[in-house]
């Protein structure tokens, strides 16, 4: 997919931010190297483990980005932007909501159908799913306009026959 403007430069902020995590990391590890104290070493030991983290989840943050084509701030109003949607199919399970919605977005400048889980906040009572609580995560396909007439023409349609 082709990137916008503020998906490159958001890449390139984060892979300096990489290589300043990679030069911290490797002054770590020198420092371990060179210290005789048990307890330095293991907290420089630990140091380097958070080190290492921040660089993996910033290289899956620039993957997402690559995939996307979007930069994380153009996501976040692409989100808001969502509200505003046509819902043309919505389907309920325990604790969530799946919507596929569709629509113009002015921040693509283009037609877009969006795949959004909204987790209620019976998330809590999930072991392991509290922090899903309350939050909405979505993906989304650019289409043409001849694309979103098929798709809302196939709603009504749906709509219609669920009516009868």
């Amino acid at each position: 997919m082709k990137l916008t403007d503020k998906a490159q430069k958001e890449i390139t902020v984060l892979e300096a931010k990489i290589k300043e995590l990679k030069e911290t990391q490797e002054e770590t590890y020198n420092t371990i190297k060179t210290t005789n104290n048990y307890i330095a070493e293991k907290a420089l030991r630990k140091e380097c483990g958070k080190i290492s983290n921040r660089i993996y989840n910033t290289e899956q943050k620039i993957e997402t980005i690559k995939t996307e084509g979007i930069a994380s701030s153009e996501k976040r109003k692409l989100g808001e932007e969502m509200k505003f949607f046509q819902t043309i199919e919505n389907n309920h399970s325990l604790g969530m909501t799946h919507k596929t919605k569709i629509g113009f977005s002015k921040i693509l400048n283009s037609n877009v159908i969006i795949y959004a889980t909204y987790y209620s906040s019976f998330m809590h009572n999930v072991k392991g799913c509290g922090s899903l609580a309350g939050k909405i995560s979505f993906d989304f396909d650019v289409i043409t306009e001849e694309e979103k007439e098929a798709k809302i023409k196939e709603y009504e349609e749906k709509r219609k026959q669920a009516a009868n």
